[in-house]
């Protein structure tokens, strides 16, 4: 099971502006390399929506998060952030 796309982004956001742009973009590549594998996969005998759990305070669902135009907007502005002095 893996957290909402929403949740990952945020996590992103966090990583970044607490300086630690690497581990924002391990988490990134991670998203990419699930999404990516995940969707190879002939999806007719797996319905996504059928399954949904929570824990705790994160949703989780069975289909990995992609990345969205917001994932990468969020990379960008931290990576940006990055050359400005604090």
């Amino acid at each position: 099971l893996f957290p909402h796309v929403r949740q990952c982004n945020a996590a992103l956001a966090t990583f970044g502006d607490s300086g630690d742009f690497t581990r924002a973009l391990r988490l990134f590549t991670q998203m990419r390399k699930s999404a990516s594998l995940f969707y190879m996969i002939p999806q007719e005998r797996f319905s996504p929506l059928e399954h949904h759990h929570s824990l705790s305070s994160i949703d989780l669902i069975p289909v990995p998060p992609k990345p969205t135009l917001v994932t990468y907007s969020t990379l960008m502005s931290r990576a940006i952030s990055l050359r400005k002095p604090r």
